[in-house]
């Protein structure tokens, strides 16, 4: 493999990393694969925009053309309809990056098509449950926001309202696992949600620390695109070429080491009969294998792991 500033021979042998050897720390790594993919990072995002941003536009353009009097029905029923397949295509996107976060190889197009297909009911099930979640949780803090004022509970109000925040909170930080499940694991839809309810607890610093940098350029983009001023030009680009690939990137790169290390490795702890050479390669039950060098160290994992696995992993999504 090619070092950042690429050699031309590929034939000639590298001297190789010894095992237990110093590492690159993760920060360094991020960047190196960030440009060593950036090129099919942009091809995904817009490969990725194709299959749903043409919904809503047309829909706008029914909604203010097509009629003598605007029709926002139409709009939200684009709208609508961008959420619901909004689940299956970021199955494949979420597919694609998540190897591109563990440093492996992707057929962006073909990978994307393939996950997408491979991952569609529950992909669907996701979008259809983060819609009602994310508009049930939304009203109720815009309720009580909005008549916290107005009433002789006031108290009760403003604990509903940080309630609320941080139920969004907590379901917002699921989602960085919620289709890294389902890519990666075959598991119900029930049990992805349960899984994804206990790493967004159990994960709270990396969690957070994907929400400081994703949540508010999302946050900014949608403002720019909803208030429909002349930056609205270049909040669309921006969306069409970086947004939701890089940010999906950036999601797995930081949340699958946990996700591996809290899934995927307590079963094949259990069931060691099931990984094979190639998985050893990707780094299954490696810390396990450090730990049996070290009887102290071992002793401290098991007390912590989990009690039993909480995802069987699918060697054919890997």
């Amino acid at each position: 493999m090619a070092g950042f500033f690429g050699l031309l021979d590929y034939n000639k042998p590298g001297k190789g990393v010894e095992k237990g050897g110093p590492q690159k720390q993760p920060f360094f790594v991020f960047f190196e694969v960030l440009f060593r993919k950036f090129w099919k990072l942009v091809l995904l995002n817009l490969i990725y925009c194709l299959f749903w941003m043409p919904i809503p536009i047309v829909g706008l353009l029914l909604t203010l053309y097509a009629f003598p009097q605007p029709q926002p029905l139409f709009f939200l029923g684009s709208l609508a309809l961008t959420l619901l397949i909004s689940g299956p295509i970021t199955c494949g996107l979420t597919y694609v990056t998540r190897n591109f976060a563990r440093q492996e190889h992707a057929f962006v197009w073909h990978d994307f098509i393939g996950a997408t297909k491979a991952n569609w009911k529950q992909g669907l099930a996701a979008s259809v449950i983060n819609g009602l979640v994310y508009g049930i949780l939304g009203f109720a803090a815009y309720f009580y926001v909005l008549n916290k004022d107005n009433t002789n509970f006031q108290a009760i109000f403003y604990l509903a309202i940080v309630v609320s925040i941080i139920a969004l909170l907590i379901f917002t930080f699921m989602q960085y696992y919620i289709y890294l499940s389902i890519v990666s694991c075959k598991l119900t839809i029930k049990k992805t949600y349960q899984n994804a309810f206990r790493l967004a607890l159990a994960g709270v610093p990396r969690n957070l620390l994907i929400s400081i940098i994703v949540v508010p350029c999302v946050i900014v983009l949608a403002l720019l695109a909803v208030d429909y001023q002349p930056l609205l030009f270049f909040a669309f680009p921006i969306s069409l070429i970086f947004t939701f690939a890089f940010g999906s990137f950036f999601i797995n790169f930081v949340a699958y080491p946990f996700f591996q290390k809290n899934v995927i490795d307590p079963y094949y702890r259990e069931h060691p009969d099931q990984i094979s050479d190639t998985m050893r390669t990707w780094g299954y039950l490696e810390q396990e294998e450090e730990e049996e060098e070290d009887e102290e160290e071992t002793d401290e994992e098991v007390q912590t792991a989990p009690s039993e696995p909480i995802g069987k992993p699918d060697p054919s999504k890997s």
